[in-house]
Parts: structure tokens; C-alpha cells; sequence
């Protein structure tokens, strides 16, 4: 897929220099302060650094795009876009986020082909793009738990209109990977054979959209095998150790994403919802549920909003009798904790203010309010890994400036 993705970038070069294309941008600098010695804040699960107590951060929303859109005919066009933000690395490969060939023979066909948004967000196509949307960042309970934002693959969609109503059908297929990380190192799972669907209906005055998608994980990571293999040393005093070592294993767990979104416009306010279930046949990611609901009240230039979001997943209870507890107590902390890599389990109240500044340039302030439940702050940063993770009730202040050229 990558060597397909290298020949649609190729292609474009071969052609003729008076082609049309356009150049556009978009970014965000935003600072970012947290009140929590405890808990750290990030943008998603794959981001390493974030504010603790006392911090404050201008990294860890704050992102660069660029996009080149080039038409090479009546029905074909080209789209590269590449997106920089606080990641330690910069490569071509995490870099990259589009980088498509899109054929639209008529006006209810589409076609693309390379690397486009996986589609399992109701806003997967600017998720990034901050000014895109009335909130100063998206709602991580529901954003933050994929870090993913591309898929290599090709999607078909379909469009037509029936009664006033706009009605699109997508189906795409690809793979794709997932990096999450903790405190002091990063990891990736590769999903293959990924197959998703997507049906929308819309009007000038509300949209509605079912998500579903499939796939499965294609490798384990290191941490999860060095675990198992010290778990595996410690079979004399763990009887059970077998299955423990078996609820470790991610490679070939199937993966499911299900979602269902929208958004009314009212006379003076438009509420936007989004409800989402996360299920695995892996033991680290059992059930994750997340939603959130916007309500946004515009004025004139200004946006005054509120959003509740929450993300719910099913902990995992360490019930194995073991010959030495006593002993194997950093172990099982270990094991546990790793099960528990996924369990999100917190609420959060937010308010905001967006100004216009300009029909390309917007400020924004957003006040958090989010409680934590014991051992629920997956989301988080936690400096001291394996050690207790209390309840607690976090305060975020974001200020920001987004933009688009």
C-alpha cells in the first residue's frame, strides 16, 4: 500500500505544469494549562508530553497543514496534505496525512484511491483543522482514544437527493496504524482489513450519520510480549498464568467501531451529538463507550458554547489465585494495569467562547471541567505508571488562535 500510495504521488509530476492546483493551510497555537500534579493532559492516546500542575503547554494542540489540490481533468484531481504537530518524530509517514487520487465520473460518483480520513468520526475530515469548528478543540473523550487519522486503502462513495433530502453512502476498505503511549514510551498496533460504511442523510437544517466499521490488529506490541514472557517465568507460583498470558495477546483480535452522530440547527442555537462504541476480542479494549453534546449559541462574531462529553469502558478485575501474592505483587500491578491500558472512565463539562476575527483567523478560550473516576484516566498522562490512580476532578484553561490561508 505504501508503494501504491509513492506511485499517486509520482503521478503528478509526469503532467503538465499549467494544471491548476491551489496551495491551502490551516494551523492552531494554542496554550494549554492544567491544574493536576496527577494527570497530564494530551490531545489523544499517541501523544507522550502534556501539562501537568503548574504547566504551561503550547505544544500539544498547537499543529500546521498544508494542502496541495491539483486538477488533472474534468474528473480526476489530486490531494496530498501534510500535518505537523508536537509528535517526536517527523517522517514521511506520520507526516502525511492525505494523499489521494479522487475520480468523480458524475455527479453521484466519487471514487478515491491512496491515503484518505478513516471515517469513523463525524468529523473525520477536519478534525485537525480547528477552525473548522465552533469549539476550541474537539472532545477528547470521543477524539482521543484513535489516534489514527489516516487510512491506505480506497473508499466509493455514492450521493443522490430524495424529497429535499441529501442522502451519501461510503464504503471504504485499507489498513491502517494505531500508536497510543504512556508517560516515557510509544507503541503501535497495524489494523488490517479494515471495512467500514457509512450512511448520511442531511437538509440545510440538520444531518444524521451511522458509522460502522471492522478490522483486525495485526501485531503485538513489545511491552505485551516481554510481559507475557515474564509472566510465563512465574508459572510455578501463577497456576492460571496461561490465560493471563492469553488475554495479553493482540494480534488477530477483531476490532469493531460503530457511531451515530448529527447536528440541528434551532433558530438560535444548532446542537451537535455524537455517540460511539468501541469492542474488541482483545482483553485490553473491551467496550469502550463515549459520546459528547454540543450546544452552540452564535452572536454576531461570537460563539458561545457548552459540551458534555463522557467515555465509559469495562475495567478488567484481577481474580487469579496465585501461590505468592507477595512476591508477584509488581507483576500482577504490571498485568493489571496493562489491561487496564484502555479503561477510560470520566465526564466532562466544558464552556467556551470563539471569535471571528476574520473570515480566516479565530480566537478562542475553553474552560474543562472533567472528572476523573479510580483507575478511569486512561486519557491521561501518568507519571508513575503502575502505581494508584485516584479519583480526581481536573481543570483545563486553552486559549487559542486557528487560522486558514
Amino acid at each position: 500500500m505504501k508503494l501504491l500510495i509513492f506511485l499517486i504521488f509520482l503521478f503528478p509530476l509526469g503532467l503538465y505544469a499549467n494544471e491548476s492546483f491551489r496551495l491551502s493551510g490551516f494551523g492552531n497555537v494554542a496554550a494549554v494549562t492544567n491544574d493536576s500534579s496527577l494527570y497530564g493532559f494530551r490531545n489523544d492516546m499517541a501523544q507522550i508530553d502534556g501539562p501537568f500542575d503548574g504547566d504551561t503547554d503550547v505544544e500539544v494542540l498547537s499543529n500546521l497543514g498544508l494542502q496541495l489540490d491539483i486538477s488533472l481533468s474534468e474528473h480526476l484531481d489530486w490531494v496530498a496534505q501534510l500535518h505537523f504537530s508536537g509528535q517526536r518524530e517527523h517522517n514521511w509517514d506520520r507526516n502525511n496525512r492525505l494523499f489521494f487520487l479522487k475520480y468523480k465520473p458524475t455527479v453521484n460518483w466519487e471514487f478515491r484511491v491512496g491515503r484518505t480520513a478513516i471515517d469513523l468520526f463525524q468529523l473525520s475530515d477536519y478534525r485537525d483543522i480547528d477552525i473548522a469548528y465552533p469549539w476550541v478543540k474537539v472532545p477528547t473523550e470521543v477524539y482521543g482514544v484513535i489516534s489514527n487519522r489516516s487510512i491506505d486503502g480506497g473508499d466509493v462513495t455514492y450521493s443522490d437527493n430524495w424529497k429535499g433530502i441529501h442522502l451519501e453512502s461510503k464504503v471504504f476498505a485499507g489498513s491502517s496504524e494505531n500508536e497510543f503511549s504512556s508517560y516515557d514510551y510509544s507503541e503501535s498496533t497495524n489494523i488490517r482489513d479494515i471495512m467500514g460504511v457509512r450512511l448520511t442523510a442531511s437538509t440545510l437544517d440538520w444531518t444524521l450519520s451511522l458509522r460502522h466499521s471492522v478490522g483486525t490488529i495485526d501485531n503485538d506490541t513489545p511491552s505485551n510480549l516481554q510481559l507475557a514472557s515474564q509472566i510465563q517465568q512465574a508459572a510455578p507460583l501463577w497456576p492460571n498464568y496461561q490465560q493471563a498470558i492469553n488475554n495479553l495477546v493482540l494480534k488477530g483480535a477483531s476490532l469493531k467501531y460503530t457511531s451515530v452522530g448529527g447536528q440541528y440547527q434551532f433558530p438560535l442555537v444548532t446542537v451537535m451529538a455524537e455517540f460511539n462504541q468501541i469492542d474488541s476480542s482483545a482483553a485490553m479494549i473491551n467496550g469502550v463507550n463515549n459520546g459528547y453534546v454540543s450546544i452552540s449559541y452564535p452572536m454576531e462574531k461570537n460563539t458561545f458554547y457548552f459540551i458534555g462529553s463522557y467515555s465509559d469502558a469495562k475495567r478488567y478485575e484481577f481474580s487469579d489465585s496465585v501461590l505468592d501474592p507477595v512476591t508477584l505483587e509488581p507483576l500482577i500491578a504490571a498485568y493489571q494495569q496493562t489491561l487496564d491500558f484502555f479503561n477510560i472512565d470520566q465526564k466532562t463539562l466544558s464552556l467556551g467562547w470563539n471569535y471571528e476575527w476574520s473570515s480566516n483567523i479565530a480566537i478562542g478560550v475553553q474552560w474543562d471541567n472533567t472528572k476523573i473516576s479510580e483507575n478511569g484516566g486512561a486519557l491521561w498522562l501518568v507519571k508513575d505508571y503502575f502505581g494508584s490512580r485516584p479519583e480526581e476532578t481536573v481543570n483545563l484553561v486553552i486559549v487559542s488562535v486557528s487560522f486558514s490561508f
